[in-house]
């Protein structure tokens, strides 16, 4: 039960991060990093579909497929935001790279631990993988939330403080 929790929040975090890049632009900025998102919620969502109809046969070879496309579009994601990160000085790009690098070394070591047996279990392994992705994840979705529209961001807080300054001056009027 505890997997199946940790599978939902990670595919919210995955979920969520595409709306915020799609929502900040960044898509624009690299494709295969927009692809590797939009792969990842597709694989997410067709293995909630197949989970919940107990067609649990298909979801290895689900496993294995979204494994290798994930891994393909990552390392393309990773080599495109540094081909574009050295011409330009885009925090977007630098974000990529240290977000997949840190997804991509994580399910490097877990893959080397399983190959050389200290991993013996699937659900450690199914745990690895999902902390693997979920730290990142949730890194570059704070920071995608910060690089992209900051400065607007403090305008519009700026202008709320300065609208809740002229409620209580109002107020303060009124009462005396």
């Amino acid at each position: 039960m505890k997997a199946l929790a940790f599978w939902a929040a990670c595919a919210a975090v995955l979920f969520s991060l595409q709306l915020v890049v799609l929502h900040f632009g960044i898509h624009r900025k690299n494709w295969c990093f927009t692809a590797w998102l939009a792969s990842g919620v597709a694989v997410q969502l067709l293995a909630a579909c197949l989970y919940a109809a107990h067609s649990r046969t298909w979801l290895p070879r689900l496993g294995w497929l979204d494994e290798w496309l994930s891994l393909a579009l990552a390392i393309g994601a990773v080599f495109e935001a540094l081909v574009r990160g050295t011409r330009t000085s885009d925090q977007v790009q630098g974000v990529i790279v240290g977000g997949l690098v840190a997804i991509l070394m994580v399910n490097a070591m877990q893959g080397l631990a399983a190959r050389h047996g200290y991993i013996v279990t699937t659900d450690l392994w199914a745990w690895f993988r999902n902390i693997g992705f979920f730290g990142p994840a949730m890194w570059m979705l704070l920071s995608f939330s910060n690089v992209e529209g900051l400065p607007a961001r403090i305008a519009r807080m700026a202008d709320f403080r300065l609208q809740i300054s002229e409620v209580f001056g109002f107020a303060r009027s009124i009462l005396g």
